[in-house]
């Protein structure tokens, strides 16, 4: 009997707890962070120009690349305009980037840098293209593999040992790596090869499609490796 009353004690100071948790107020966020919350996408843009004033202020070179293009001026104002220009969009890229990469993850997001990273040298070599300059478009990509290959690794070689004594790699990453870099400069230097295995210029009129296909080739191969990474294989990369 006696247990029975103090069940029925315990069991009504349980209802009355859950009763008083039923009416406890829902924790509102603080004023800081109602204030973040509320900020305007204007305020951030401004946030974002006011970290850089320097970078900031380049940006107005880039209606005068236009305007120095549309109203015909010399091609050195129209080259200095867009140079000066490049820099601050370039800038703002990179901040994009980042920002989203902080979002979707680590993995996404040095993939989304590494491509749109690109994106200036992309410009380039399409507009080089269309405008017939086959060598500029070819120095672009030169540059661009050197200053990745020799300037970013080894830069990252180099203060990593700085501040790491021991550096630690994903061994399924710098495998994959290797045999990406391996597959391009097999593409690349593939109508070269082909050129001069043939001496003659009238059995180069095929040189043209090989180039094509080893560009599709390499598209193909870059898709198959986002979904490797991304995808199929992605506990590999954690």
């Amino acid at each position: 009997m006696a247990s029975m009353m103090q069940a029925q004690k315990d069991l009504r100071r349980t209802s009355s707890k859950l009763g008083k948790l039923e009416y406890q107020s829902v924790p509102t966020l603080s004023g800081d962070e109602g204030a973040k919350k509320q900020k305007s996408d204007l305020e951030g843009f401004a946030a974002i120009f006011g970290d850089n004033k320097i970078l900031s202020s380049l940006l107005l070179f880039v209606p005068l690349g236009f305007a120095a293009h549309q109203m015909g001026w010399s091609a050195s104002y129209v080259f200095s305009f867009n140079f000066f220009a490049i820099i601050p969009l370039a800038w703002l890229i990179g901040k994009a980037t980042e920002d989203v990469a902080a979002r979707i993850g680590e993995t996404a997001g040095g993939l989304l840098n590494a491509t749109f990273g690109n994106v200036v040298e992309m410009l380039l070599c399409i507009a080089g293209i269309r405008n017939n300059e086959i060598s500029v478009v070819q120095c672009t990509l030169l540059g661009s593999i050197l200053s990745n290959l020799l300037l970013v690794m080894g830069c990252a070689f180099l203060f990593g040992g700085l501040y790491f004594p021991i550096q630690r790699y994903n061994q399924a990453g710098a495998a994959t790596q290797c045999s990406l870099m391996a597959l391009s400069v097999f593409a690349i230097g593939l109508p070269t090869i082909y050129v001069n295995v043939l001496k003659q210029e009238s059995e180069w009129e095929h040189m043209v499609e090989v180039s094509r296909w080893a560009s599709v080739f390499l598209l193909g191969v870059y898709f198959a490796y986002l979904v490797f990474q991304l995808k199929t294989h992605a506990s590999l990369f954690q």
